[in-house]
């Protein structure tokens, strides 16, 4: 809890919104050395903290995708008030929205295995790429 205390007196937010501050206190990534950290009951521990403190405190957490976040600043920069949460599609939307017609195109991934299979059997070795 002592590095969320830190992120808020840090107050980063968008000029104009100091009540939106964003705090990033995750990882991108799963290091495997660190999975009981991230899996156990640390993380579980400090996850009910969170919601504790931050409930008696009268602060709203978002639990946000990278792309979510962008869209929250960008709202926040157009000057957009309320629950920034109604923002996570604000302009950048989700890539497989534009992948529907791409996907008819092009050749499943059961396509893709079966090919390269029997590209290995005809020829004796496997392909690589």
């Amino acid at each position: 809890m002592d590095r969320l205390q830190l992120w808020k007196r840090a107050a980063v937010a968008v000029v104009g919104r100091p009540d939106w501050l964003f705090i990033k206190l995750h990882c991108h990534g799963l290091d495997p050395r660190e999975q009981a950290a991230m899996t156990g009951s640390s993380l579980s521990n400090f996850l009910r903290d969170l919601m504790a403190k931050t409930r008696d405190s009268g602060y709203k957490v978002h639990f946000a995708t990278a792309r979510e976040m962008v869209n929250i600043i960008l709202a926040a920069c157009d000057g957009c008030n309320g629950d920034p949460g109604q923002y996570r599609n604000y302009r950048l939307e989700l890539i497989p929205k534009h992948c529907e017609i791409a996907s008819e195109l092009l050749p499943s991934d059961r396509d893709i295995v079966k090919a390269t299979i029997n590209s290995e059997q005809s020829s004796g070795t496997p392909e690589v790429d």
